[in-house]
């Protein structure tokens, strides 16, 4: 199951909410505990992939592009009235 990751945030407990959303679709008993320690395995498995395809630690990183906020006219209008 994959969510937005904007939408992570509009729950009170994440791992929590969503260990019972999978039990409900899925019938399958899920706890947090559980939940966590399979994106745990999840994201441990991708990164043995990406090393094995020559992947080194400086490039386990954003990009930079990322990490930095650029101001643009294109933005909405609350952003733009609150930027006064």
């Amino acid at each position: 199951m994959i969510w937005c990751k904007f939408l992570r945030k509009s729950f009170n407990d994440f791992y929590e909410e969503t260990s019972e959303i999978y039990s409900l679709i899925t019938g399958v008993k899920y706890n947090s505990r559980k939940l966590k320690k399979a994106g745990e395995r999840i994201n441990n498995i991708k990164k043995l992939f990406n090393i094995q395809n020559g992947w080194i630690r400086s490039d386990d990183n954003l990009p930079e592009r990322f990490l930095k906020f650029q101001k643009s006219n294109h933005v909405p209008f609350l952003l733009r009235f609150n930027d006064r």
